[in-house]
């Protein structure tokens, strides 16, 4: 039996969900709240959802890649925000993210992303960091230089 690749990413998915629900089981109770509510329903979405991508008969006339243009510049600024927060941390790392992305992907004024920027340092560094004094990741490059 071949698995229609709509499954595939559903299941993928129902995997990344199960995971979280069964290491917020143990967590305390005030600190598995937050997983719990956003893990349950993504559980029983994404079995809904694997149980109707596994129902539909794969249409073999029409073969499409696995995934097209617009996806795989998703997953790939996906990707680059992941390396660029452990690379760089939130404080240094956010905003030149954001203001990239700004700029180069959603077509924005060079203006508007500097901006983006600058709010993204007033939340992380400002309001984060310094206000609610939250520790936030600060990079492996400068855990690494230390």
């Amino acid at each position: 039996m071949r698995i229609p690749e709509q499954s595939i990413t559903s299941g993928v998915l129902l995997l990344v969900f199960l995971f979280f629900f069964t290491q917020a089981l143990f967590f305390g109770p005030s600190a598995r709240t937050m997983p719990l509510l956003v893990s349950v329903p993504g559980l029983v979405f994404c079995l809904v959802q694997f149980i109707i991508d596994l129902k539909r008969q794969p249409d073999g006339a029409g073969r499409k890649p696995m995934f097209s243009g617009s996806e795989v510049k998703a997953i790939a600024w996906i990707v680059g925000f992941i390396l660029g927060i452990s690379v760089l941390g939130f404080v240094y790392g956010s905003p030149l993210l954001v203001a990239a992305y700004l700029y180069f992907h959603a077509g924005e004024r060079l203006r508007a992303a500097l901006v983006a920027a600058i709010a993204c340092v007033a939340f992380t560094y400002g309001f984060m960091d310094r206000l609610m004094e939250v520790p936030l990741f600060e990079g492996l490059l400068f855990q690494y230089l230390r």
